[in-house]
């Protein structure tokens, strides 16, 4: 496994450290952990389940578990994935506000 270490340039951010290994054989993901800004364990994400979808091959699975709560975990399923152009606008913190 390839592990990247992914630190934010930006106290804002919800998480301020990302450790993300990737299988060196495919280059696909396999886990993600994501840190606070004092170093503590927040969440850990798996990608499960690869599929072709959309033009590539991608999980279609990912099992969030809560480092925080033991035993918590929500799991995010896709299916019928469509690519499609999106303003890079609607990835700022002020659109997604616009949401609630």
């Amino acid at each position: 496994m390839y592990v990247l270490e992914l630190t934010a340039v930006d106290r804002s951010v919800t998480y301020h450290r990302v450790l993300y290994w990737v299988r060196k054989s495919n280059h696909w993901p396999h886990k993600a952990e994501f840190y606070s800004l004092s170093d503590r364990l927040l969440k850990t994400c798996l990608y499960q389940k690869f599929e072709r979808m959309a033009g590539r091959v991608r999980p279609t699975r990912l099992v969030m578990q809560d480092a925080l709560r033991k035993g918590e975990e929500s799991a995010l399923e896709y299916a019928d994935m469509r690519l499609r152009d999106l303003p890079d606008k609607i990835f700022t913190k002020d659109y997604l506000k616009r949401l609630e």
